[in-house]
């Protein structure tokens, strides 16, 4: 029973924490932030129970697993966009 419980706190820390900080590597802005947080958040909820109810995956694992999906591309295309940048900053 205490194990099912640290799995569902940790699927809550994950599911407040992954939005923001998807949102966070795109954004600067809080307005801006906490606009593509709730995006990211819904985008994966509704996807999340599409997928489980699709697949027949349990969808709180779905959800979270669509999180963190959407986290890994933000962060690589955070890490393109600051490697374009260098590259066609000016030299000194």
């Amino acid at each position: 029973v205490l194990l099912s419980q640290v799995v569902g706190t940790v699927m809550v820390l994950a599911l407040m924490i992954l939005p923001s900080a998807a949102a966070y590597r795109l954004r600067s802005t809080m307005p801006s932030i906490m606009l593509f947080s709730f995006l990211f958040c819904f985008v994966s909820c509704v996807s999340g129970i599409v997928l489980s109810y699709s697949f027949d995956w349990p969808a709180s694992a779905t959800i979270i697993l669509v999180a963190t999906v959407i986290y890994i591309l933000t962060v690589a295309f955070s890490a393109l966009r600051s490697a374009r940048r260098r590259k066609n900053a000016p030299q000194l």
